[in-house]
């Protein structure tokens, strides 16, 4: 498919205008995004440029959320939320390229819930929200879980740091 980025929106080669679910800022200067199609069957990882033109990362996606890359920049993660799969990818901050897609998480369990947004720590772990799960699950870089933190709320859907010495972590539900 090709995309555009025009003036109301990204826009496909069909004509339809594509809904954003999810954004991370690059440090490529991109804007890394995920789509939430209606079907949620044939979702889309893209990244618009400073250029304003768009390069595709990932299809088939089914509902993206959480997106991060790690503190060296060697890695970009994403999240698909409905196969409840977080994917560990190769970045080369010289070619600003995303390569060689690997499942990091994948949380099989029905009782668990669906990941949801996400951030990375200052030590390279990934902090995943868990929709329908009532916590954020703290996964090391090699995916292995680290902790789980429990809220009084259902449907925790991002966790990012901030805070003077961005040690706070703020959660939305």
């Amino acid at each position: 498919n090709e995309y555009k980025l025009l003036r109301n929106g990204v826009i496909n080669d069909t004509g339809i205008n594509i809904r954003i679910n999810d954004a991370t800022a690059g440090p490529d200067g991109g804007f890394y995004c995920g789509t939430d199609a209606t079907n949620w069957e044939n979702d889309v990882v893209f990244r618009i440029n400073p250029d304003k033109s768009i390069d595709v990362i990932d299809e088939g996606v089914k509902l993206c959320n959480g997106m991060g890359f790690s503190p060296d920049e060697s890695t970009f993660y994403s999240t698909d939320s409905l196969r409840k799969i977080i994917y560990k990818w190769d970045y080369n901050k010289i070619k600003k390229s995303v390569s060689n897609k690997n499942i990091l998480v994948n949380l099989d369990d029905d009782s668990v819930g669906i990941v949801d947004g996400m951030t990375v720590d200052s030590e390279g772990f990934i902090w995943s929200a868990i929709w329908f799960g009532s916590k954020v699950m703290r996964f090391d870089p090699d995916g292995k879980l680290e902790r789980e933190i429990h809220f009084p709320a259902t449907q925790t859907s991002c966790p990012m740091f901030g805070g003077k010495d961005l040690n706070e972590l703020y959660v939305t539900t």
